[in-house]
């Protein structure tokens, strides 16, 4: 695998560098197009493709045609999903790229012997460009190939020409059956835009990443936009996680990458006369940033998460990694660039995608329309199988995803030190599991993997809720809370969970849980104290927690000063007068 610049291959062919939206270091937005399909493929010696070829042909024609009509300035289509003969279909009707598009399509399979044909095939409607291919295996039969198509001149007589760059697949993955690796023909060139103060963009094809290494990630991360189109039932293996980490490691925000996956639990058809077979996955489609001025404020992580983009962060690496729901569908986002090149500071905000729009295939229309719903996070579901205590989470949650999570955190005492720890990038459950990008946000109950987590807050909440209010060991000054609280988080009071119902007090209860250790409880009050010493609520603190059946609350021990004279010596200076 090595990575080649398109422009020398474009030249070689008499063709200029075409100017592209999404590789313009302006601060101008940019709209993406990425298609998520629904997953059931038909797995052959001599190929890989969709397994029902009529509704994949009118599903990806269709959807070309919407980023057309849109003006969508990047297309994009995860690996081996996108029909030749719908490429073949558009241009005939003349719908292509135009301007300053990029269509960057995850193809079927492509035949070895229908390699040389390619060329013959769309050469009236455009000019098919790839590399010679390398000696292949006898047993090789398929291409897993990508292709590039976009718009741009003919050097000297500057006649308007369609361009198709098909990239092939240099690295096969490691499935059981070792199709890939036995009947995969594969290719060596990886391309890279790159011109002067432009973005940069790559694409690798799934395992693709296996081969990307150490040195080519340093080479070109700067700047950079990085696709990773696949198919792929374990997204989240550590082969694949590798280079993101690399990528992200350095000091530097002018980094992305688009990882796009087909829907979750992938059906591959593997044998004539045997029933397909359906994994247990999730799609794994995430965009990932490391922008400083990266949009984290409320209205825009709920208005994404109404829509289906679910925001987290990677606390170790502080990178931002928004989530697109496991459904199938297509995602219509405006998105600002990668970096900002001769814009003023005052105008350069970098603050990643926003989901404007969320496509679904109508099988009864035979055309994609835009969701009205809000999308499902799987929250109400979760809630479903707790006890009747908790269900009041699914009003907060109608209000607010966030609220959510702020609550959790609050209710577990895991707040603060930071006065803004509730904002979205700081909050704990907000933080992706480390070294494993598992989701574990209380308010998206997607991720199988975060599942654990998830249930271990929900419960601390019904734990709490559990208990009467008149038996919680309260300090006198707290009583009001005894003839009843309900929840609640706002902003006004961001270090309180409940509020007293009678007199409207706010207030702070921790539930540590059951026999937790001194330490433990000693550090945990300290830090909640600390959050809150400084606010009007300071006194409004109470843990609480289980030692065997017995409700208690935790009071630190008094600390005596090195000022303080013991007037009763012999006695106990913390012991109570009787």
């Amino acid at each position: 695998m090595q990575i080649k610049p398109i422009a020398d291959l474009l030249r070689n062919n008499n063709l200029r560098y075409p100017t592209l939206a999404v590789l313009q270091p302006t601060n101008s937005p940019y709209t993406a197009l990425l298609v998520q399909p629904e997953a059931l493929v038909k797995v052959r010696d001599n190929y890989i493709r969709n397994a029902n070829q009529d509704r994949a042909r009118k599903l990806f024609t269709s959807i070309a045609q919407e980023a057309s009509e849109r003006s969508v300035e990047l297309l994009v289509t995860p690996e081996y999903s996108f029909p030749w003969e719908s490429i073949e279909e558009l241009l005939q009707m003349g719908v292509s790229p135009t301007g300053g598009q990029l269509w960057v399509l995850g193809c079927e399979s492509l035949a070895l012997s229908d390699l040389d044909d390619l060329k013959g095939r769309f050469g009236q409607w455009a000019e098919v460009l790839h590399e010679p291919l390398p000696p292949h295996a006898a047993t090789a039969r398929y291409l897993d190939p990508l292709v590039y198509i976009f718009s741009t001149e003919q050097i000297g007589s500057g006649a308007p020409r369609t361009v198709m760059v098909v990239q092939f697949k240099t690295t096969p993955s490691g499935d059981p059956d070792n199709i890939e690796a036995t009947r995969m023909a594969r290719g060596d060139d990886i391309y890279i835009f790159e011109n002067g103060n432009e973005i940069r963009l790559i694409s690798l094809i799934c395992s693709d990443a296996f081969a990307f290494t150490d040195e080519m990630v340093d080479a070109s991360y700067e700047g950079l936009l990085l696709l990773h189109l696949q198919l792929n039932d374990r997204p989240r293996h550590e082969t694949y996680m590798r280079y993101r980490r690399r990528l992200y490691e350095f000091d530097c925000d002018r980094t992305e990458l688009i990882c796009l996956n087909w829907a979750e639990n992938i059906t591959f058809d593997l044998q004539d006369g045997r029933a397909p077979f359906k994994k247990t996955n999730i799609s794994a489609s995430a965009w990932h940033s490391k922008s400083l001025k990266f949009a984290t404020d409320d209205a825009r992580v709920e208005r994404n998460h109404r829509q289906g983009l679910y925001y987290t962060r990677d606390s170790e690496q502080h990178r931002h990694m928004l989530h697109f729901s496991y459904e199938p569908a297509a995602f219509l986002l405006e998105a600002t660039k990668v970096r900002h090149h001769a814009v003023p500071a005052a105008l350069s905000r970098r603050l990643g995608p926003e989901l404007i729009h969320v496509l679904h295939w109508s099988e009864a229309n035979q055309k994609w329309a835009e969701a009205t719903d809000i999308a499902g996070d799987g929250f109400e579901a979760m809630i479903e199988d707790y006890s009747p205590r908790v269900q009041f989470l699914t009003d907060f949650h109608a209000t607010s995803p966030l609220a959510i999570e702020r609550l959790s955190c609050v209710t577990s005492g895991e707040l603060g030190p930071s006065p803004s720890w509730f904002a979205a990038p700081n909050l704990p459950t907000v933080a992706l599991e480390p070294r494993t990008e598992v989701v574990r946000r209380l308010s998206v109950a997607h991720d199988p993997d975060g599942k654990a987590f998830r249930e271990q807050r929900v419960r601390t909440i019904d734990a709490l809720a559990g208990i009467p209010a008149a038996d919680l060991p309260l300090p006198s000054h707290m009583a009001d809370l005894h003839s009843g609280y309900r929840f609640t988080w706002s902003v006004e009071s961001p270090n309180c969970n409940v509020v007293s119902i009678h007199d409207n007090k706010v207030a702070t209860l921790v539930y540590a849980g059951e026999s937790p250790a001194k330490s433990h409880l000693s550090g945990l009050f300290a830090r909640v104290r600390a959050t809150i010493s400084k606010t009007s609520f300071a006194d409004r603190l109470c843990v609480l927690y289980r030692d065997g059946p017995e409700l208690k609350r935790f009071d630190p021990p008094v600390d005596r000063l090195i000022t303080q004279t013991n007037t009763n010596p012999g006695k106990s200076f913390l012991e109570p007068e009787k």
